[in-house]
C-alpha cells in the first residue's frame, strides 16, 4: 500500500551518512529552479486541478513563522462560484510555521522551503489522500478511502530509503528498507482520525519532507512536528465533508500569499 504522506522528524544518523542533507537540498533546488518550462508546467497543472475541484480546504496564517492559523471550507457546483461551507476553525502548524512544500504549485524563489525535520508545515496547493484512524471501520458517512492505523502501519521518514514518504504496513513489507519511521498507532490519540496530504509525492525528493497529515491536535494551540492539527470534532467534520468525486484540494499559505494566489486563480 503506497500513499503520499507527511510529519517532519529528524533524519536517522545512518540515513545522513548514506544521503547527506546537503545533497538532498541541492537536488531539490535543481528540481524547483530548473527554468521556465517546469514553472509553466506547474502552472498548467495547478490550473487544471483548480478547474476540476469542487472543494477547497483553505488554511491561512498571519505570517510565515506563525504557528496558528484558521481553516475554512469552500465548495461549488460545476461552473458556479465558490461559497463558504460553515464557520472557519482554529488549527495549529509546526513550531516554525510554514515553508514552501512540493505540490501542484510553482515554488517561488523567495520564502522558506520545507525540509525534513525543520518544524514547518508545507505551504502551497496539495491533493489529498486517504483518511486514517484507529477504528476498524471508517466513520459513518465517510466518502474518502480509509485505512486503519494498526500497530504495524508506519510512515517512512528515512530520506535514504526507497520507501521514503510512504505509508505502509510493515508486517507485509518484503524487506525493512528503512531505519526511521513514524508508527501510526500513537498512544496520544492524535492519529485517531487524520488525512494524508500529498506533499512531496512520488518520486519523493529525499530530505524535502515526509509524512504530512491533517490530524487531531495534542491540546488546543499545541504545535505539530510539521502537520496541521485541529480539535477532534473539527477533524471529524473535515473528513466526512470531503468528497473524492469533487477532487478536493488543500491550499495552505500565509494570508498575503493566499491573497496573491486567489487573485491569480480566481479563488474565494
Amino acid at each position: 500500500m503506497r500513499l503520499l504522506t507527511g510529519t517532519s522528524k529528524g533524519l536517522h544518523p545512518g540515513a545522513m551518512k548514506r544521503f547527506p542533507l546537503s545533497a538532498a537540498l541541492l537536488l531539490l533546488t535543481a528540481l524547483l529552479a530548473s527554468g521556465p518550462a517546469i514553472a509553466a508546467a506547474l502552472d498548467d497543472a495547478l490550473d487544471d486541478a483548480l478547474a476540476a475541484s469542487g472543494q477547497l480546504l483553505v488554511v491561512t496564517s498571519d505570517c510565515w513563522s506563525c504557528t496558528s492559523a484558521r481553516l475554512t471550507l469552500y465548495r461549488r457546483d460545476a461552473g458556479g462560484p465558490w461559497r463558504q461551507d460553515g464557520p472557519p476553525v482554529a488549527v495549529t502548524l509546526g513550531p516554525k510555521g510554514l515553508g514552501w512544500g512540493i505540490g501542484l504549485h510553482e515554488v517561488p524563489a523567495e520564502g522558506p522551503r520545507k525540509q525534513e525535520g525543520d518544524g514547518r508545515a508545507p505551504a502551497g496547493v496539495f491533493r489529498l489522500g486517504q483518511v486514517f484512524g484507529y477504528a476498524q471501520a471508517p466513520p459513518p458517512s465517510l466518502r474518502m478511502p480509509y485505512v486503519q492505523a494498526t500497530e504495524t502501519l508506519e510512515c517512512v521518514d528515512d530520506a535514504a530509503s526507497p520507501q521514503y514518504n510512504t505509508l505502509l504496513d510493515a508486517s507485509t513489507a518484503p524487506a525493512r528498507a528503512w531505519n526511521s519511521s513514524e508508527v501510526m498507532r500513537r498512544k496520544d490519540g492524535q492519529y485517531a482520525l487524520g488525512l494524508v496530504v500529498a506533499h512531496n509525492p512520488a518520486p519523493a525528493v529525499p530530505g524535502a519532507g515526509s509524512c504530512i497529515f491533517l490530524h487531531i491536535w495534542r491540546a488546543p494551540g499545541a504545535t505539530t512536528s510539521g502537520c496541521t492539527a485541529m480539535e477532534r470534532t473539527d477533524m471529524e467534520r473535515v473528513a466526512t465533508w470531503l468528497d473524492p468525486a469533487l477532487s478536493p484540494l488543500l491550499i495552505q499559505l500565509p494570508r498575503e500569499e493566499y491573497a496573491r494566489t486567489a487573485a491569480r486563480f480566481g479563488l474565494p
